[in-house]
C-alpha cells in the first residue's frame, strides 16, 4: 500500500530526497530561494497578526468578526472584539522564518558559531494563490512575537512545495511575496494536498489591487500606475526584467491596466 505524500520534511530528510546536503539547503535559504518553516511550541506565546485588514486605513476589523486564513500547511483564525482590541488567535500547522533570518542562520552555520536562530517575526509559508482559503480582504502579512523565539536546525522543515520549487531552479521569496501569490506556479499545484481546500477566484480583490498599485508606485513611480502598459509590454523595462530573472509570470498590459482602473 502506497503511503500518502508528506507535506513537509526535516532538513536532513529534504536533503536526501533532492540529493543535496543540509549546507546546500541553508545556502539556498541564504540566497532567498528556499523558505524554512517551523511548528509553534506548545507553550503559550504572545503574538500579533499583522494583516492587510489592519494596515490599510480604509478597512477595519468588524466588531466580533472571525477572520480565517487557511492553506495546506497553515490554519490561522483570529476572532476580534473590535477594530482596536484584538481577541483570540488560533494557529495550527507551520509558520515560516523571514529571509533575513535565513541569512543569519547560514552565516552562523558556516562560521560554526551556532545552529540556532532567534526570530521575532514569522510568515505564512508560501503557496500558490489557488490553494488559499481566506476571509475576503484578509491577507496575513506577518506574525509578530512579543519576545524572541529560539529555534535550532532540528526544528526547521521544508514544505513539499518548496522542494518542487528547488527542483525547478528555485524562486525568489521576496519577489514571490510581492507578486507570485497571484499566479499559479507553472500551473502545477497538484502536488499540494488540496483536499478540503476551497478554490477561490484568481482575480485580485480590491485590496490586492490597492497593494499592487502601492508597490508599483513605491518601486517605479506614478507613471507606472498611470501608464502600466508601457512598463509591462516593454520587454526591456526593469519591471519585466525582474519578472523574467526570477521566472515569474505576469499579467498582460491590458489586464494590469484594467485592474488599476478599478
Amino acid at each position: 500500500m502506497a503511503l500518502p505524500e508528506r507535506l513537509f520534511y526535516t532538513l536532513e530528510q529534504a536533503a536526501k530526497v533532492i540529493n543535496c546536503t543540509v549546507e546546500d539547503l541553508l545556502y539556498f535559504g541564504y540566497a532567498k530561494v528556499c523558505q524554512f518553516c517551523f511548528i509553534l511550541p506548545i507553550h503559550d506565546i504572545d503574538l500579533t497578526v499583522i494583516s492587510t485588514t489592519r494596515i490599510l486605513s480604509n478597512l477595519t476589523f468588524e466588531e466580533y468578526a472571525r477572520y480565517r486564513y487557511i492553506t495546506p500547511y497553515t490554519y490561522l483564525e483570529e476572532n476580534t472584539r473590535d477594530h482596536i482590541e484584538a481577541g483570540e488567535i488560533y494557529i495550527d500547522g507551520l509558520l515560516a522564518i523571514p529571509p533575513r533570518d535565513s541569512e543569519i542562520l547560514y552565516k552562523n552555520f558556516i562560521n560554526k558559531k551556532s545552529n540556532d536562530i532567534e526570530i521575532s517575526t514569522a510568515l505564512i509559508p508560501r503557496v500558490t494563490r489557488d490553494v488559499i482559503n481566506n476571509t475576503k480582504d484578509y491577507d496575513v502579512m506577518r506574525i509578530d512575537f512579543s519576545k524572541d523565539l529560539s529555534l535550532n536546525l532540528t526544528q526547521l522543515f521544508i514544505t513539499n512545495y518548496e522542494m518542487e520549487l528547488l527542483k525547478n531552479g528555485g524562486r525568489n521569496i521576496e519577489l514571490d511575496a510581492y507578486f507570485g501569490g497571484l499566479n499559479k506556479y507553472n500551473n502545477k499545484a497538484n502536488y499540494l494536498n488540496t483536499n478540503n481546500i476551497i478554490k477561490i477566484d484568481n482575480t485580485p480583490t480590491n485590496l490586492q489591487i490597492e497593494f499592487i498599485r502601492n508597490l508599483l508606485f513605491i518601486k517605479y513611480g506614478e507613471d507606472a500606475i498611470n501608464n502600466p502598459r508601457k512598463f509591462i509590454e516593454n520587454k526591456k523595462s526593469e519591471l519585466v526584467k525582474e519578472f523574467q530573472l526570477n521566472d515569474l509570470k505576469y499579467p498582460s498590459g491590458k489586464i494590469l491596466e484594467s485592474w488599476l482602473k478599478k
